[in-house]
């Protein structure tokens, strides 16, 4: 879930519920421990993955925070920005490049010496996302004409150095983008439930999607602004908040068949986040009561809640929302932050 969406999610709806210490109730074939946890001093939304599996990458404000994935020890800070908070951050395929933005628009990409590279503009940053084959940094970022922010969002692609290479034809407001794990296809969702899939070798249109399965659901307070492609490329599930029916739920969308095959409702409260482990039928959701849910592909059923430990921020207000979850590349370990700065890493194995 990208940190503009979030805020705004997070106006909507705080759950202030109490827990002294995290506890679990699980799948009598899912066993799991934690392996870490730390409390940083600052609000944290986002958190990504280096593809070694070595690295966790945590935005916090307006800098992003590089965790040791092995103990959970500080290794460095990168100032993105002055004042501006990130909108969002990633590393490429092969983990040598890694590139952040801040939601004024300034986009810096840094090698593995932690070297900036480059530096360049996109207008009201929303999301990035680097191409898994070639060297092209993706971004949701704002038209130059338009009148107020975020009244025309667009993908742009763009050259390591920084320049305008494409921009995709889409649907007006795209607020999220991701690649399917086999590189063939991006997929983008639009604020106003729609969604959309490219061919990802030539940006070309190949389907749109429709983010509403059941007729008559759909209002103005209807969020659909975050996705997670299946290992196998052939599904995505999208998230699916609608604060006036008090539905909160993802959606999933066959690729091949072009079809809705199932949603799901999880806690009563605004989901946040999604990610799809990349091996296994395993689906990881963050809630804002608090609760990190795992989700079996197959069947749609939960197979294992976390409750993740309340904490007491400035002027004793109780944050309990889980603002962001991260499988592991390689499987093993799943990533969750509160978005009062608490950071743990779980081992799940099934």
């Amino acid at each position: 879930m990208k940190r503009w969406v979030a805020q705004m999610l997070i106006l909507c709806f705080l759950f202030a519920v109490n827990f002294n210490q995290s506890s679990a109730q699980v799948d009598p074939a899912l066993e799991y421990h934690l392996v870490w946890q730390t409390e940083l001093d600052q609000r944290v939304e986002l958190v990504e993955w280096r593809p070694q599996s070595d690295i966790v990458a945590v935005a916090a404000e307006n800098v992003v925070i590089l965790l040791s994935a092995q103990t959970g020890e500080e290794i460095r800070r990168i100032e993105i920005a002055e004042y501006s908070p990130i909108a969002d951050m990633a590393w490429n395929s092969n983990g040598s490049l890694f590139a952040a933005g801040d939601i004024d628009g300034w986009v810096h990409i840094y090698n593995e010496q932690w070297e900036e590279t480059a530096t360049f503009f996109a207008l009201w940053l929303l999301a990035l996302e680097w191409h898994p084959f070639r060297d092209e940094l993706l971004t949701v970022n704002d038209s130059e004409t338009s009148a107020h922010a975020y009244e025309d969002l667009r993908v742009t692609v763009w050259t390591l150095e920084g320049e305008v290479k494409h921009t995709l034809k889409s649907l007006r407001s795209v607020g999220d983008i991701e690649f399917s794990p086999d590189g063939q296809y991006l997929a983008g969702v639009k604020w106003n439930i729609q969604g959309i899939v490219w061919d990802a070798e030539s940006y070309s249109i190949d389907h749109h999607i429709s983010l509403i399965p059941s007729p008559g659901t759909f209002s103005d307070s209807h969020f659909a602004q975050s996705m997670a492609w299946s290992p196998d490329s052939q599904r995505i599930a999208f998230l699916s908040n609608n604060n006036v029916t008090e539905i909160f739920s993802f959606v999933v969308w066959d690729i091949t068949d072009r079809k809705w095959v199932q949603e799901v409702q999880g806690a009563d409260a605004f989901l946040y986040s999604l990610s799809w482990h990349p091996q296994a039928e395993l689906l990881a959701s963050a809630w804002g009561d608090g609760t990190v849910r795992i989700w079996d592909m197959i069947t749609y059923r939960d197979v294992l809640t976390i409750d993740v430990p309340t904490i007491i921020g400035r002027e004793g207000i109780i944050y309990s929302l889980i603002s962001s979850v991260a499988w592991s590349p390689d499987g093993q370990f799943l990533a969750v932050t509160n978005v009062a700065g608490f950071v743990q890493v779980w081992r799940i194995e099934s």
